[in-house]
């Protein structure tokens, strides 16, 4: 898998151009590739630290203090901009993630890989179990990402959600790609069955 959570059984990842093997979760940090699982809970967060720790835990180095010690006042100062900026609520630094909603933990999962500079996004159904509010401003932090020049890889079974987020998509069977299309080729979701039911 691209994010070196599993052993890749197929295929070739290319990073900046260069191909990359043996990649691990601590190699792919290094690369700048994020991963966002879809299972939150179990993957996306560690439920009882604080939204603060959640954040600054993929870039410990920018929180480190002049003699490498962890600064805490670094890491309330990183953290505070990155949920002042993602406009996770509560604003509350020191609460525990577990006690946000799917929403604002989605936010801040995502504040983390923003923080530790991934130039790759790799996003795994990262609107499930989230309410409507939620899923867009989701949808418009994915976009200020790309345009910002970041790589978004984003995995999702909700047609309307291809359709809605995506400027290029892959339809995938069996681990196959089975097609390639641009969002200007397909314009709504009954165009996204006819080609899925083929």
């Amino acid at each position: 898998m691209i994010s070196g959570s599993q052993i890749v059984d197929d295929g070739q990842v290319f990073v900046d151009g260069e191909e990359q093997k043996k990649l691990t979760p601590k190699k792919c940090v290094k690369l700048g590739i994020g991963y966002i699982s879809k299972d939150r809970q179990e993957e996306g967060i560690i439920p009882f630290l604080s939204i603060t720790k959640n954040i600054t835990l993929a870039s410990l180095k920018s929180v480190l203090g002049k003699f490498k010690n962890l600064s805490l006042h670094k890491e309330k100062e990183i953290a505070k901009k990155m949920i002042e900026v993602l406009d996770v609520r509560p604003r509350d630094q020191e609460r525990e993630i577990v006690y946000l909603s799917g929403g604002n933990q989605q936010k801040a999962i995502i504040a983390k890989w923003i923080q530790a500079d991934s130039k790759i996004l790799v996003i795994d159904e990262p609107t499930r179990g989230i309410d409507i509010g939620a899923k867009f401003e989701i949808y418009n932090l994915l976009r200020e990402q790309a345009k910002g020049g970041k790589a978004i890889v984003f995995i999702s079974s909700e047609l309307t959600e291809v359709l809605e987020v995506t400027d290029r998509f892959l339809v995938l069977r069996s681990g196959k790609v089975t097609g390639e299309y641009t969002h200007y080729e397909i314009k709504d979701e009954h165009g996204l069955l006819a080609i899925l039911s083929v």
